[in-house]
């Protein structure tokens, strides 16, 4: 046995939990089910890969739920996966490697959410702190819950190989609403308690995006923007990423240029100026526009997937196009088929 406790959450979710718990089967880990309140077959199905199933009466708090599992745990390293969340690849030999020498470090593992089912679907994938020991760390905040040191001391991380599908950017249709509505209701509880907290906005802000409520979301981007967000965080660069995406959803292009006076701070995020150039194109500013493709290609990824390479080199294609450029037109266009996933 892996002396790693997988530890899992759940309400109804028979669609997804059974492949969750096959791709993590095979490697010994003890896996323990905290179900919330389900209402179809997920304890069922969860009981064919282990025993270890626990109720617990939702009470609209994440971290409680989450530090409930790790308390039902026999190993103290704790895997917290969701339902949704589907094991891709995982390099055993060094996370156990991993586990034995860096007790007090927090391990990130790599998630990839596409935006659709679709081949060459758009998809973010973001690194989160995944992997901890229930002695040093614990779960903190009623939703978008964070892992934390007991101690209030900063959390040290790092990256562990370990990655994961998720499926929940794709939910469809009363589904999707459901836990939208259900975020929604919990993270303006939050806001309510931490009227000075950018993140929770930033957070309320992305549920009315997955309802594609613009105007909502968009309220929520400049109430946290005006707060003392940290540029330095991911969800800080994300924050103006969605901000400029908002504004380009509602089809005020020419606000969305506001971002342009954040260069400064975000000029080496790869999604900022992706975003950047996409603000000048709709602005009609092509030469900007054009350095900004240029310039990313040359970066390191980002969260969206794609920005460095077929998204940049589709969206030169299409400047190109508009330009009459026939021949640089056709070589972006190649570009593109050649990088895009199952591009045509």
């Amino acid at each position: 046995m892996v002396p790693i406790s997988v530890c899992i959450i759940a309400k109804n979710e028979e669609e997804y939990i059974g492949e969750c718990l096959e791709r993590l089967k095979p490697y010994g880990f003890e896996l323990i089910v905290v179900d919330t309140g389900s209402e179809d077959n997920t304890k069922f199905i969860a009981s064919k890969y282990t025993d270890e199933i626990y109720n617990f009466v939702w009470c609209n708090d994440f971290s409680k739920a989450r530090n409930f599992a790790a308390s039902k745990a026999k190993n103290d390293w704790i895997l917290c996966v969701d339902c949704d969340e589907h094991l891709q690849e995982i390099d055993i030999d060094n996370v156990l490697k991993f586990i034995k020498e860096k007790e007090e470090i927090c391990g990130m593992v790599k998630i990839q959410s596409p935006t659709s089912l679709e081949a060459d679907s758009a998809a973010t994938i973001a690194e989160l702190k995944r992997l901890y020991n229930r002695t040093i760390h614990e779960f903190s905040g009623i939703i978008h819950e964070q892992i934390v040191r007991k101690n209030e001391m900063p959390v040290t991380e790092e990256t562990v190989p370990i990655s994961f599908f998720h499926y929940g950017y794709i939910m469809e249709g009363k589904r999707n609403e459901i836990k939208q509505e259900r975020n929604i209701k919990l993270l303006k509880a939050q806001v309510k308690k931490e009227k000075n907290n950018p993140y929770p906005y930033f957070q309320l802000g992305r549920s009315y995006r997955m309802l594609k409520d613009y105007k909502q979301a968009l309220s929520c981007f400049e109430k946290a923007i005006t707060l003392d967000f940290d540029p330095n965080m991911l969800y800080g660069k994300l924050l103006v990423v969605d901000y400029a995406q908002t504004l380009l959803d509602l089809g005020d292009a020419k606000k969305a240029l506001r971002i342009e006076m954040l260069k400064d701070m975000f000029d080496d995020f790869a999604d900022y100026v992706f975003m950047l150039g996409r603000v000048y194109y709709e602005n009609g500013q092509i030469i900007k526009a054009m350095q900004q493709f240029i310039k990313v290609m040359g970066m390191e990824e980002g969260v969206l997937k794609g920005t460095t390479t077929y998204l940049s080199y589709y969206m030169l294609a299409r400047i190109y196009h508009d330009i009459g450029d026939e021949n640089m037109e056709a070589t972006f266009v190649e570009k593109y088929k050649e990088s895009a996933p199952d591009a045509s």
